[in-house]
């Protein structure tokens, strides 16, 4: 389990809608509808999953299990419209 401390109300609002996300489309679509304060908030949210991913993996031995979420969030948002 990731547990992310020191976010604020808008950031863990921010992870509750990358987590509800069905498809990478639908991350796209709310992702690009977005202002650019807040998709770099975003692309900062991704990058921090994306250490706890490894943290995890590395805690608990279980790399290949985590290589597929790692590579889910790997292909997160592209900063071009």
């Amino acid at each position: 389990m990731i547990s992310i401390e020191g976010l604020n109300k808008k950031q863990m609002a921010m992870l509750d809608i990358i987590w509800s996300c069905q498809s990478n489309e639908q991350f796209l679509e709310w992702f690009l509808s977005l202002s650019e304060k807040d998709r770099l908030t975003v692309e900062s949210l991704m990058e921090i999953l994306r250490q706890e991913y490894l943290e995890m993996a590395v805690r608990e031995n279980t790399l290949e299990d985590v290589q597929q979420l790692l590579k889910r969030i790997s292909h997160g948002p592209s900063t071009e419209a």
